[in-house]
């Protein structure tokens, strides 16, 4: 990399610089010369095993002061990353050059540039880049023009050559949103189905020019400046990123089917039909683990911090169990659920409902009958003729 060593105003002589790393980290110039009148003199440092070095710069004259600078060297590509400088959220137009250049830098955990490092860039929806590739200029800087392609999703996506694909920085065009009606799930059981009342997700792009929120409860209708409706009215949103929304399909909705739109300050998405059953039964689960949200009735921990016995309640908690009414203080599902557990069906039943509190989340409390062998177990429930499902539980 390109460094300088410099004086407050111009030499009266030629002035000769003593150069030295103490730690034999980088390779420098054994001196270099600042001639008389100027105030700078350049030389280049390479780095030879990774770690900080202190460099020393001692010079002839005693007038000056010796000087002293740490130089850290990163062990391999590996340890840098593409960070965005400017360019983001510009608005795509298919076939049209976005206004300004994508400008990137390689930089480390200091923030220090890293200058002649190759760029390998690319584009999706059809889009042209130019150029397709560059190399980082004494900033640690790449600019790339680009022209967005037609389709909904324009993202480029920049790496370092010699790093791994995961270290990629995806920038994206800003655009209408967009998402397929399949990519509509269940919240908790991420497959397809919902249902009034339930907790929904909704997969797709440029929901929210690349931001990220998540609302507490009660949940508004407008989040991330992004909002849905169903039917022409506006759903309660709990979670919205550029990809994914989290939102409640309001009670009130009859089974059938459902007109959904998600607007954004860009304009609306296409209009979808989507399908709405009566029931859609999920229980919430680790997706790492498959261990489901249940917990011994009245501990708050779930069955993978403290396992259940035979003869405990526990508490299922699950969306999509379809609707309710009140009864002593309680929301209570209008149908009873079943509950299996490895297999063996669940008697005793004490609550079926919304967890109080709350809307979209309902907790069913069961007793796990005996019979039910220790381990890791797995435990199911249906309502309405709706399978839910399956999830895994600790019984000890």
């Amino acid at each position: 990399m390109p460094a300088s060593l410099s004086l407050e105003k111009p030499a009266e002589a030629k002035l000769t610089v003593d150069l030295r790393a103490l730690n034999g980290l980088v390779s420098v110039p054994s001196s270099v010369t600042i001639p008389a009148g100027a105030v700078r003199a350049d030389f280049t440092i390479s780095g030879a095993r990774g770690g900080v070095d202190e460099l020393m710069a001692t010079p002839a004259d005693s007038r000056y002061e010796t000087a002293y600078s740490r130089v850290q060297v990163a062990s391999s590509v590996a340890e840098l990353k593409l960070v965005l400088v400017s360019g983001g959220k510009q608005v795509a137009t298919p076939g049209i050059p976005l206004p300004a250049p994508i400008v990137l830098r390689a930089t480390d955990v200091n923030d220090l540039p890293y200058p002649g490092l190759p760029v390998q860039a690319s584009v999706t929806a059809g889009g042209v880049l130019r150029p397709a590739s560059a190399t980082t200029d004494e900033n640690g800087m790449v600019r790339f023009l680009w022209t967005p392609g037609p389709g909904p999703l324009n993202q480029l996506a920049a790496t370092l050559e010699g790093a791994p694909p995961s270290s990629a920085l995806v920038v994206p065009a800003l655009g209408k949103p967009y998402f397929a009606p399949w990519a509509l799930v269940n919240a908790a059981s991420h497959q397809a189905g919902i249902s009034p009342g339930c907790l929904a997700t909704l997969y797709g792009v440029n929901f929210s020019g690349g931001a990220a929120a998540r609302a507490a409860f009660p949940w508004p209708d407008k989040l991330a400046e992004a909002s849905v409706s169903l039917d022409g009215r506006p759903v309660p949103l709990l979670f919205v990123s550029d990809q994914q929304i989290n939102f409640l399909v309001p009670a009130g909705l009859r089974p059938g089917t459902a007109e959904l739109v998600v607007s954004t300050p860009l304009g609306p998405s296409p209009t979808a039909r989507v399908a709405l059953d009566a029931v859609s039964p999920g229980i919430f689960f680790v997706p790492a683990t498959g261990l489901g949200a249940v917990q011994v009735a009245g501990s708050g921990q779930t069955t993978a911090q403290s396992p259940a016995r035979q003869g405990d309640f526990i508490e299922i908690y699950a969306t999509g169990l379809g609707p309710v009414h009140s009864e002593s203080g309680f929301q209570r599902t209008d149908l009873n659920p079943e509950v299996s557990i490895a297999g063996v069906r669940a008697t005793e039943l004490n609550y079926s409902g919304l967890a109080p509190g709350w809307l979209g989340l309902y907790q069913v409390n069961a007793r796990i009958p005996s019979g039910v062998p220790a381990g890791l177990q797995p435990l199911s429930l249906s309502i309405g003729g709706k399978q839910s499902n399956e999830v895994k539980i600790q019984i000890r």
